[in-house]
């Protein structure tokens, strides 16, 4: 079993070993690269190509992090008006601990102090329905409210949004030095409103009367036929009798006669009944208002009489 001494050994020499995998320094290609990046922004800074030497010193101090490079990379961004992340860079350059850099960091020094007075700043306020709710953007990114925010000069587009719906926006213009409060009014919440159903200008649904008149008027044609046809029927078989009673080979004569009447009084029955129901529904469900269901179902009713030996009915679609 290790003792406390050799496991602590054997840690330390586990870090040694990982730390060059963890902190690789820069290789010796990688240092003159850096160098002749440097050199490359030196000269674009000559020719006051900014931007250029801005990202050839970024690149340069990515291969190889030194003081140097980034000094004058927050040099460059000054020039460029990126004033905030130029102060975020020079007080790295002030808190290195790179040897050999106390005039680079001297400089650095000079120049965050004077960014911290160039940098303008920018208080939010949010009013209007659900404001604690909002949510900020400036320039697409998230921001506090009712904070001062150093921003860069320049333009901005603020946005502000609530979950309900809420929105308001503006744009700006931030001088150097200056010190802006923008006040954001919601709009109210959108409301989507349900799409009305029509109205119908025929009062209620009269297509069940319509059907229950139809079938009463047929039934009541039909029950008329029915009675026409049933009381020739009856003189007929009278004539061939001779009288009351019927030989046996007039039988079906005599029941063709009464079937006729039958079907008649019931078809007279269902005649009635349907020119109830008709006005029934005439004075209840017909003054009601029609359901887009009940619109939708709406087709032309058909109805026909079937006659037939022995049976009297209606068929149709309804």
């Amino acid at each position: 079993m290790l003792g406390p001494r050799t496991l602590a050994a054997a840690v330390l020499a586990a870090l040694v070993a990982l730390a060059p995998v963890a902190f690789a320094a820069p290789t010796a290609k990688d240092k003159a690269e850096a160098k002749q990046l440097w050199t490359k922004g030196k000269q674009a800074s000559v020719r006051r190509k900014h931007d250029e030497a801005a990202a050839s010193f970024r690149a340069a101090n990515d291969l190889d992090p030194k003081a140097q490079y980034q000094l004058d990379l927050g040099r460059a961004l000054v020039e460029t008006g990126a004033l905030v992340e130029a102060e975020e860079v020079l007080s790295g350059v002030v808190d290195t601990t790179e040897p050999n850099t106390q005039k680079a960091k001297a400089v650095a020094k000079k120049l965050v102090s004077d960014l911290g007075a160039r940098i303008p700043t920018l208080k939010i306020v949010v009013r209007g329905p659900d404001a604690a709710k909002a949510s900020v953007k400036v320039d697409g990114n998230a921001a506090q409210t009712d904070k001062d925010l150093r921003f860069d000069p320049g333009s901005h587009e603020i946005q502000a949004s609530t979950p309900a719906g809420g929105e308001a926006s503006q744009s700006i213009t931030l001088a150097e030095k200056e010190n802006k409060t923008v006040t954001l009014t919601l709009s109210p919440p959108k409301v989507v409103e349900a799409p009305k159903a029509e109205e119908s200008g025929s009062g209620g649904n009269m297509i069940p009367a319509a059907i229950s008149y139809a079938v009463g008027g047929v039934g009541l044609g039909v029950g008329a036929v029915l009675g026409v046809l049933a009381f020739q029927k009856t003189s007929e078989t009278e004539e061939l009798c001779g009288g009351k009673v019927c030989p046996q080979e007039y039988a079906d004569e005599v029941g063709t006669a009464q079937d006729y009447g039958t079907g008649s009084t019931v078809a007279f029955a269902i005649g009635g009944l349907g020119v109830a129901a008709g006005l029934i529904l005439t004075f209840t469900v017909g003054m009601s208002g029609d359901s887009p269901e009940a619109d939708a179902e709406k087709k032309e009713a058909h109805v026909e009489p079937v006659v037939g030996p022995g049976y009297v009915g209606v068929q149709g679609s309804f």
